[in-house]
């Protein structure tokens, strides 16, 4: 019983973990697609235009704008490390469903094992009683 309910605790923690990372990527990929709108090359181009900016000021812009770039590629690496560490942890609590599945079947064997001699004692205690009796 207690090894259920540390296996059941453990179960419990990991599938926390996992509701965090998830919720925790969703964020990055809300983060992610405002970066991507926020750049628009074209839309940086026409109004660096618009606004009568020198090339070295359109430059400038172009490379803070790469800069924004760099960033989206960073959080896109930290995607793929946080689905590779939540996939790594859903193998995990497999692993852990499985072992608290053979935990469980191995109870029942000893509880049916158990039964089985609760019986015999009973009936030797009947015998032995019968015998003394008799």
């Amino acid at each position: 019983m207690k090894e259920k309910a540390i296996l059941e605790d453990s179960l419990k923690a990991e599938m926390l973990a996992n509701e965090k990372q998830r919720n925790y990527i969703e964020i990055l990929k809300e983060a992610l697609g405002s970066k991507i709108d926020k750049l628009q090359i074209n839309n940086l181009l026409s109004k660096i235009t618009e606004e009568g900016k020198t090339p070295i000021e359109a430059f400038t812009k172009l490379v803070q704008a790469t800069k924004e770039e760099d960033d989206i590629t960073e959080m896109e690496g930290l995607i793929i490390e946080l689905k590779t560490e939540t996939e790594k942890q859903k193998k995990e609590l497999d692993d852990l469903r499985n072992e608290h599945s053979k935990v469980v079947e191995e109870r029942d064997i000893v509880i049916n094992e158990l039964e089985e001699i609760s019986k015999d004692v009973c009936n030797l205690i009947m015998i032995v009683y019968k015998v003394t009796e008799g």
